[in-house]
C-alpha cells in the first residue's frame, strides 16, 4: 500500500463511501460493491463530512496513509482491489 500511495502521487480513492443519507458523523461506510467495511483507518479528525458533503474515502500518503472523508467529485487515482 505504502508504494502504490507514493506512486499516485499521495491521494487515492479508496472504493469507499458513505451513503449521501447517513448522519454527519456517522462511521458506517461501504464498497463500491455494497459490502460494509469492516477495517479504519481514519485520521484524527476524519470523518468530519465538512459541507455535508465529503461521502468518499481516500488514503493520504501526508498522513501516513490514513483516510480522510473527501467529496466524490474529487478527481484521484483509485484502487480496485488488493
Amino acid at each position: 500500500m505504502d508504494t502504490i500511495l507514493r506512486m499516485s502521487g499521495g491521494n487515492i480513492w479508496l472504493g469507499m463511501y458513505r451513503p449521501s443519507t447517513s448522519e454527519i458523523l456517522d462511521d458506517i461506510r461501504y464498497y463500491s460493491d455494497g459490502s460494509r467495511i469492516a477495517y479504519q483507518n481514519w485520521f484524527r479528525t476524519d470523518p468530519n463530512n465538512s459541507g455535508k458533503k465529503e461521502n468518499c474515502v481516500m488514503a493520504f500518503v501526508t498522513r501516513s496513509n490514513q483516510w480522510g472523508d473527501v467529496r466524490c467529485s474529487n478527481r484521484d487515482d483509485l484502487i480496485c482491489q488488493l
